[in-house]
């Protein structure tokens, strides 16, 4: 699957946040990492397997 784009969004007290799409539904899933050091990098399978199946999904750091 390939991603619909990554954006760095702004947040409130100036902070920003990369987020990327992948899909195109009416389901939406945010995809949740742990933390504190953890990234999204270890959900990236769900972006092979999710999209197909008819859901869009979004990854934040």
């Amino acid at each position: 699957m390939v991603s619909q784009g990554s954006h760095i969004i702004e947040i409130d007290g100036g902070f920003h946040v990369w987020t990327r799409k992948a899909g195109d539904s009416p389901i939406k899933v945010l995809l949740l990492h742990g933390g504190p050091g953890m990234t999204h990098e270890y959900l990236e399978p769900f972006e092979d397997a999710l999209p197909p199946k008819g859901v869009e999904i979004y990854f934040y750091d």
